[in-house]
């Protein structure tokens, strides 16, 4: 089974973990296209601290070893996923994928939107799940896909956090395999 986690700050090794490793569990290294024991930083992620990738792995309980590929970018708003990210993680998966299947992706993003972006984060979706999912063998439909809650501290202003969470929302009437999560800051 693969889990793909994607999306800013905690995928991107921009926190601090309490679980440094999970030795049963293994991480794709786009890099070299090798696979390596999960540990932090996470291969993968744009950032040099640590992701919620090891603390994710612990907290399985599978008889096989799952294959985590964590392709986050610290700061990115979805349209910038769009425009940038997502097809190399595209490329990616049609690699990992030819001798594995795809179980879960994890999005965690939301905190580099803005006003004028969290009202169009549903279309944003959209596009980006079509592009993720481009020319692959399996379907949306069939993955578990899970969206964490974006947090902003010290705003006063968060009129714009309502409306990602309103599109959010629409996404999971939309799609009943999509989960809502609260945040991942702890």
């Amino acid at each position: 089974p693969v889990i793909v986690i994607i999306g800013q700050s905690n995928g991107a090794n921009y926190g601090k973990s309490y679980i440094f490793e999970n030795k049963d569990n293994l991480n794709y290294n786009p890099i070299d296209d090798m696979c390596y024991e999960l540990s932090e930083p996470v291969l993968g992620a744009t950032g040099s601290f640590d992701s919620i990738t090891s603390s994710i792995g612990k907290k399985i309980k599978s008889t096989k070893t799952v294959l985590f590929v964590n392709t986050s970018v610290g700061g990115s708003s979805i349209s910038e996923w769009n425009e940038l990210y997502v097809e190399n993680l595209n490329v990616i998966l049609k690699k990992v994928l030819d001798k594995n299947f795809l179980k879960t992706i994890i999005w965690i993003q939301g905190e580099s939107e803005d006003h004028i972006s969290s009202t169009k984060y549903y279309q944003n979706f959209l596009i980006l799940k079509n592009l993720i999912f481009k020319d692959l063998k399996v379907k949306f439909q069939e993955v578990d896909f899970i969206i964490t809650k974006s947090t902003h501290c010290g705003e006063t202003d968060k009129s714009h956090l309502r409306e990602m969470n309103r599109q959010r929302k629409l996404i999971k009437k939309q799609f009943s395999n999509v989960k809502l999560l609260e945040t991942t800051d702890k």
